[in-house]
């Protein structure tokens, strides 16, 4: 099942990557976009993860029904990063997560563009490209910081550049790409040692979740409280462990 989920993912990714003639619309505002490709993705996520499990049920970031069940689930955003795919930035992804008895089984990630697959099952370590992968070592001083900058809320924003302001000084430096799914897979493959976002959804977070924890990191609200799934939106904190405890100890304010 695992084995063939990574490949329907991989077949949406390929839909995203030979995108044509992109039709932007707004959601909320004009930071908050959906293409014809976010919906024909999860149109097609979800009709070929039917058939590998047709007990499971969908929650889906372009749906009307935001619900979560004990039962089979597949939590998926068909495009992270909507905004960057509509200007060819190529810093998209195709995320998908399976969870069972409220628990994720595994997640994936996928970005067409640079084919990079990044995927964890629970207990079985997380993996890029067939390769194992694990978080970075250090502290602060020597890792990258990844953060998100919750775009659809100005006050969420505005603390998020506070935070930033004292973390670029205790860190060798800080990374903004537009998708939390990429912040995520480049904590657990080592490229950042920590990704915070004061505002996600549980499709932005999902997959990264297992891939992180698979890799030996650790996945907390930005307070250091269990992050657990649910329709309301969340705070994250994610890194190695020593740079998630340094955060947490400095008290950083905003």
């Amino acid at each position: 099942m695992f084995k063939k989920c990574i490949e329907t993912v991989r077949a949406a990714g390929e839909r995203i990557r030979n995108a044509d003639s992109i039709t932007v619309k707004e959601k909320t505002d004009y930071r908050n976009l959906v293409t014809q490709y976010d919906m024909m993705t999860q149109e097609y996520l979800v009709t070929e993860l039917s058939k590998t499990v047709p007990d499971a049920s969908f929650l889906c970031e372009e749906s009307d029904k935001i619900e979560l069940t004990d039962g089979p689930m597949f939590i998926i955003d068909p495009i992270d990063g909507t905004a960057n795919f509509t200007r060819g930035y190529n810093l998209s992804a195709v995320s998908v997560a399976y969870a069972d008895s409220g628990i994720i089984q595994f997640g994936i990630i996928y970005n067409p563009f640079t084919d990079e697959m990044w995927y964890a099952e629970k207990g079985k370590g997380a993996y890029l490209n067939g390769r194992r992968i694990h978080v970075s070592d250090g502290d602060l001083k020597h890792n990258l910081v990844a953060f998100g900058t919750s775009p659809y809320d100005t006050i969420l924003r505005r603390k998020t550049l506070s935070l930033v302001s004292q973390i670029i000084d205790v860190s060798m430096d800080v990374r903004r790409c537009g998708s939390a799914a990429l912040d995520l897979a480049g904590v657990a493959c080592g490229r950042c040692g920590l990704f915070f976002e004061l505002q996600l959804s549980v499709w932005d977070y999902a997959a990264g979740i297992i891939i992180v924890t698979e890799a030996g990191g650790t996945v907390t609200d930005i307070n250091g409280r269990e992050l657990r799934l649910t329709t309301e939106k969340s705070t994250m904190l994610a890194g190695n462990p020593v740079c998630h405890a340094e955060y947490l100890r400095r008290g950083f304010e905003y």
